[in-house]
């Protein structure tokens, strides 16, 4: 006897009959008494308890079913919380199957429940299935040989199956009889022999013949390389509510039940409803096209992106920090954005204590005077290995250093310390990128630059400078433009961009370094200009007929088409106010992360105005000069609190919304940057 029916009984309550007949008398009107006696006697199987599993049999319970057999090996977790019934705080690190039963004993106490903990296997299917008269599918769609198996074994059982599947706001359900229409096997054409992509595309294809969320879904979320693709918890409320009415109708023996080809979705984001056929399934001819085109799809939407690293499990003794989990952290630093994503750094450990060293030789570029360019990003860097230190309750102490004479730039000893919470932060660590996308002209929230200046609190000595509004926008992109064209007109640039670009991903991954050539979101003719103007002295030719100024326009009229510009500040040039300056840079752009807001640097004019500040216009080129003191001056003018000549510039930068990307930079291991 359960708690719950303890409690029932407390109330009066002595047996199933004496409870389900006044707790679901209200069901009574739609359906007849008999009828809810006929559903108390029926039994479902639900072989999964997650997404949809466990809100149809919430739904079942309420509807007057009392009788199941329930499926599920897994635990809860926070990433379940949008979309599954029982994913809450107190069910967290509980079994999915313990937790559901006690949430539908609260229901109805006087439930019965055969439990398989194990999930659904080769050795209980026929368990499984003893005495079902319908079986509900609620396996995850990656899950896809048990269920062949599981469908093919109730079908020779004489068995029903229903299958709903949540497709954004809407659902898609499809009913297989055993005795009517088309088997799950006709239907879908999945056969054992065939691929985890193509089984998936056959599953998702016959499940959803027609894709009416496919309107609004982000392509690039549809990942099955990786076992991702998104869920709403509204859409898997609507399947359960789907599919308990299918079954009520099947088990309650109701006309017009109509099974596989027939189909039914609803959306009722875009207000549409289609049913239909599919006649022949996955062999219909105009299937087989979809199921190409699929394919390419899939393909053209596949994120071309390094694994996140699992996080190390360890204890802490004596105060001794483990190797793994040093490693981790500074695995998580080099994560940082550094110019051309060149990484100009190198490590010692020595016990708790990280030597971080810059790699003068690394960066020679135009924007990288007396190092600066790569002091931004060892800050960045030092700030990703705070936050992610702080998971581990690590305490971190920073401490920098001049590089004018030597090359060890940073610090840092990691304490054990109890009282240190987790920052949440950590977990946009390894989301956090640069996005050239087109960006949409939305005005940012009132919270965004709320949320950033709180951060910037942080570092009182970094100074948040924001431009919004269209006027102001466009009147920026007209100074950055005049940047934008010395910048197409410097050799020693120009040679830098290309050395750093590769062709492929793959390309990329060997270097660990650089970036590819769709990161950089250019577009075909883009890509196609990039790869003709590779030499140098291409460049220059097409710019003697006004190609720079091409480029400036085009290079920069995305300062124009976003919601707003942000520019960080810092109070001199010392060493130390840079690498500030660049851990203040990474905590903003990891809040733009999180708040779901796309970033873009556009760092040519802060490198530009430093050597200017520095060392004036020698190493400009002569003809260029009129146009840098011009620059330089209407610069000036539109920050009237930046003093150029004083103030060190960490990034200007543009923001916005935009889709995500596909194409990623690649990173060196730890083992590649280490030192003796």
């Amino acid at each position: 006897m359960n708690e719950q029916q303890i409690k029932a009984r407390k109330l009066g309550f002595t047996s199933l009959e004496d409870y389900h007949s006044l707790a679901f008398s209200r069901n009574v009107g739609f359906l007849s008494k008999s009828e809810m006696a006929d559903l108390r006697h029926k039994r479902i199987a639900i072989p999964g308890l997650g997404g949809v599993g466990g809100l149809h049999l919430v739904t079942l319970v309420r509807t007057g079913f009392t009788n199941f057999n329930i499926a599920d090996f897994d635990i809860f977790d926070p990433v379940n919380v949008n979309r599954q019934y029982g994913a809450k705080i107190s069910n967290f690190g509980n079994p999915k199957l313990d937790s559901m039963m006690n949430e539908a004993y609260e229901i109805n106490p006087f439930l019965n429940f055969t439990t398989f903990p194990d999930g659904v296997t080769d050795d209980n299917i026929d368990q499984f299935l003893e005495g079902v008269d319908l079986l509900i599918d609620s396996l995850d769609v990656f899950v896809i040989d048990v269920r062949l198996k599981l469908f093919k074994k109730a079908y020779e059982k004489g068995i029903p199956v229903i299958t709903a599947a949540p497709l954004g706001f809407g659902t898609s359900i499809i009913a297989f009889s055993p005795i009517k229409g088309m088997s799950f096997h006709e239907y879908s054409c999945i056969t054992e022999d065939m691929d985890d992509e193509n089984k998936f595309i056959h599953l998702v294809l016959s499940i959803a013949p027609k894709s009416l969320h496919a309107e609004y879904i982000s392509p690039i979320a549809i990942q099955p390389k990786i076992k991702k693709v998104p869920s709403l918890g509204i859409g898997c409320l609507m399947a359960a509510s789907v599919a308990s009415t299918m079954a009520t109708k099947i088990l309650l023996k109701r006309k017009d039940v109509k099974y596989a080809p027939h189909f039914l979705t609803i959306d009722p984001y875009l207000g549409k409803t289609k049913k239909g056929r599919l006649w022949f399934g996955n062999k219909n001819p105009i299937q087989k096209i979809k199921i190409k085109l699929t394919k390419k799809f899939i393909r053209s939407v596949s994120l071309e992106k390094e694994p996140e690293p699992e996080i190390p499990e360890v204890t802490l003794e004596n105060n001794s920090i483990p190797e793994t989990l040093i490693n981790y952290l500074i695995q998580a630093g080099i994560q940082a954005p550094s110019g051309e994503n060149i990484q100009p750094w190198n490590f010692k450990i020595d016990a708790n204590c990280v030597r971080i060293f810059i790699n003068k030789e690394a960066d020679n570029s135009f924007f990288n005077l007396k190092c600066k360019a790569g002091l931004i990003s060892i800050g960045a860097l030092i700030e990703n290995m705070k936050i992610a230190a702080t998971q581990f309750r690590l305490e971190t102490v920073i401490e920098t250093f001049s590089i004018e004479t030597n090359d060890l730039a940073a610090k840092i000893t990691f304490r054990p310390l109890d009282t240190i919470e987790p920052d949440y932060m950590h977990r946009y660590i390894w989301d956090r990128c640069v996005n050239r996308k087109p960006y949409l002209k939305k005005p940012l929230e009132n919270y965004v630059c709320e949320e950033i200046e709180s951060e910037l609190n942080l570092f009182p000595n970094v100074k948040f400078h924001k431009v919004e509004g269209q006027q102001n926008l466009k009147q920026l992109r007209k100074i950055l433009e005049v940047f934008g064209e010395v910048r197409t007109e410097t050799k020693t640039v120009h040679e830098t961009l290309h050395h750093n670009i590769h062709y492929t991903y793959e390309e990329a991954k060997k270097k660990k370094s650089g970036f590819p050539l769709d990161n950089l979101e250019a577009g075909l003719a883009g890509n196609m200009m990039l790869k003709f103007t590779r030499k140098w002295s291409t460049q220059k030719f097409l710019n003697k007929f006004g190609f720079s100024k091409v480029i400036a326009k085009k290079t920069e009229e995305g300062i124009s088409k976003s919601s707003a510009c942000f520019l960080l500040s810092i109070p001199d040039f010392s060493d130390k106010s840079y690498i500030d300056g660049g851990r203040a840079l990474e905590r903003v752009w990891l809040k733009l992360t999180d708040l779901g807001i796309s970033m873009q640097p556009m760092t040519t004019v802060n490198f530009f105005l430093y050597r200017y500040a520095t060392e004036g216009l020698i190493n400009f080129d002569k003809k260029h000069h009129e146009m840098i003191k011009k620059g330089a001056n209407d610069f000036s003018k539109f920050f009237p609190d930046l003093d150029i000549n004083t103030n060190g510039q960490i990034m200007l930068m543009r923001v916005g919304y935009s889709p995500p990307i596909k194409t990623w930079t690649t990173r060196y291991k730890v083992s590649d940057l280490l030192t003796k």
